[in-house]
This record gives C-alpha cells, structure tokens and sequence, in this order.
C-alpha cells in the first residue's frame, strides 16, 4: 500500500467522497480492511441515493442478512420519502418471495412506518403460494389482511391450495382465513385443492366444514376432480358427502365429465357410489 497505509481516516473519507462512482469507492475500500471500515457508510449511503437500494435489495433476494443490516442502518435517501418506501416495499416483496423470514421480520423492525396494511398483505399471496410458512406467520402477526386478495379474486389461501402447501393453509385457518371464500369467478379454496389433486388439503378443508357443492363455470369439486381424473380426490369427495347427480351448465354429471376425458375409471367409481 505504501504511501496509502499512512493516510487518516478523515483523508480516507474526503477521497471516496470525492471519487466518481460507487463501483470506484468499493474498488477503494477493497485496498484494505481498514478503508473498508472507515468508509463502508458511504457505500451504503450512495447506493440508496443513487441506486435506490439495490444492495438491500439483492440482499433481500439473496437472503444476506448481514448486507442487509448494513444498508438498512446507513442508508438515507436524498430523492425523499416515496423513494425510500418504495424501496422498503420492494425489499419485503423480495424477502417474501424467497422465504426470507428474519429479512421480513428485520424490515418491519426497521421500516415498519413505510408499510400500508396492504404491503404485508399483497406479500402474503407471494409466501402462501411459495409454501413459506414462517414468512406467512410474520406477516399476519404485522396487520396483513388475512383474505386480502390478488388481480383474480384469490386469497392466500387460495394459493396455498393451489400449491398443496398444507403447512400454510394450516397457519391460514387457525388464524381465521374464510375457507368458503369466493374469487372473481365464484372459485374457493376446496374447488383449487380438487382442481390441483391436493388432498391433504383437501382433509383440511373439509374439516372446516366447506360449501362442498359449491357450483361454478365447470361444476362442483366433484366434478372438477372427475374431469382431471383425481381419482382420491373423487373417493373423498363421495365419502363426505358430495352429490353425483348435479349437473353443470351444461347439463353434465361428474360421471360425463371423466369420460369426456378419458377416466372411465373414475367414472365407474362414482356411478358404483350411487349403486
């Protein structure tokens, strides 16, 4: 380092203060850990004016909670305060997606003044459908809607049905989650678990006592299951109840449904049912 090495720490700051860019300042705080210490505020700090964030972002992403930790403790934001709620916003979508749940729970210890009720809540359908249950868990415990829904009407529930993600619908519905809910076509979370051949989730909903003839565009549950070939599905439906002679609009049977499709299998199982 020659020279370098006798520098103080107040020369060493006015010099990144002066260089041209972030990429340069890192480059000069790499010459030594000592630079790196005296100056690694700066860094953070020109990140979150210049480039919005993006280092507590890709840690967010990345799960580094460290990277975050310090972004989080030196940034500031010179473009004002929408930018940096924006930014926060961003980072616990991120956090979220992947299943970060100390990041989450770090953001609303640092950030929390920069989140709506819809901001957990909007994050809570990624983690639902991502299978992220202490995610999920941190979020309801920090004011998320519990059936706050997407674009389409669906709930988080309704992704973890989707999903199979039975650990998140278990959380969902102890807290409360309206396992009858209705998205924009009149779907609920049972018509997604049959759809999908989830039936572990399925047991769970049904435990819930669910509309289980809820009819929609294509039919109940029943029906769905039988036009998918769910053939466990179909078996749980029938022993709970479900009823074989309703018809679609369409004038169809769950019987007509599987074998438009192929299942004579499973169309032999419900006619047998009703015998």
């Amino acid at each position: 380092m020659g020279g370098l090495a006798k520098l103080s720490a107040e020369v060493v700051r006015l010099i990144a203060w002066h260089l041209d860019s972030e990429k340069d300042i890192y480059s000069f705080a790499l010459i030594s850990r000592t630079f790196y210490h005296w100056i690694v505020d700066l860094l953070y700090k020109l990140n979150s004016s210049l480039n919005e964030g993006s280092a507590l972002l890709w840690a967010c992403r990345k799960g580094q909670q460290s990277t975050a930790q310090l972004s989080l403790t030196y940034s500031f934001q010179s473009k004002g305060e929408a930018v940096r709620r924006k930014s926060s916003r961003s980072a616990l979508l991120l956090a979220c997606e992947n299943g970060h749940v100390k990041l989450v729970e770090l953001l609303f210890q640092k950030r929390s003044a920069d989140f709506t009720v819809e901001t957990p809540s909007t994050a809570s359908l990624l983690t639902a459908g991502n299978g992220h249950r202490n995610s999920t868990q941190a979020l309801l415990q920090n004011r998320a809607d519990i059936d706050f829904t997407d674009i389409n009407g669906d709930t988080p529930l309704m992704k973890a049905a989707s999903k199979g993600h039975e650990n998140v619908a278990k959380i969902l519905l102890c807290k409360g989650a309206n396992p009858n809910f209705r998205n924009e076509w009149g779907g609920t979370a049972l018509l997604t678990a049959a759809v999908f051949g989830h039936v572990g989730l399925l047991h769970l909903l049904l435990e819930k006592g669910v509309e289980l003839n809820h009819m929609v565009s294509g039919g109940t549950a029943l029906h769905w299951a039988a036009a998918k070939g769910h053939k466990d599905i179909v078996i749980v439906l029938l022993q709970k109840g479900a009823r074989a002679d309703l018809v679609d609009e369409l004038g169809d049977t769950a019987i007509d449904r599987a074998k438009y499709r192929g299942h004579l299998e499973v169309a032999k199982l419900i006619a047998d049912h009703g015998n």
